[in-house]
């Protein structure tokens, strides 16, 4: 585990958004997606307070999107609702690993000679 509960309910206090009983299950589905971002370097680097920081938003960002399962928008007045179908795949946790991990080669995919 990169980042326990103890961690995450100091750094985020009141802001956290995960309950304390499900942290366990996203901590480790927020690994595996970093883990395949950087093409599994995580598993050979030293955890940083940077990496923990990137687990408990990717965290974050998969409890969320899976709390409001794919909804963008709603609307009560005349009922509508607006589904995104890649709610927090992609795009929003690559955008959360180059917050953190911008400075090192966790994300570079070319060639080192």
């Amino acid at each position: 585990m990169i980042a326990d509960i103890g961690f995450y309910s100091f750094n985020y206090g009141t802001c956290a958004k995960i309950p304390e009983e499900h942290f366990m299950l996203w901590e480790k589905r927020a690994e595996a997606e970093l883990s395949r971002l950087t093409s599994g370097k995580l598993a050979n680097t030293e955890i940083t307070y940077n990496i923990q920081l990137c687990i408990c938003d990717i965290a974050e960002a998969l409890y969320i999107a899976e709390s409001r399962r794919g909804i963008s928008s709603e609307n009560n007045d005349g009922y509508s609702v607006t589904y995104d179908k890649d709610a927090a795949a992609g795009g929003e946790i690559l955008e959360i690993a180059k917050r953190y991990l911008a400075g090192t080669d966790l994300l570079y995919r070319g060639v080192c000679l």
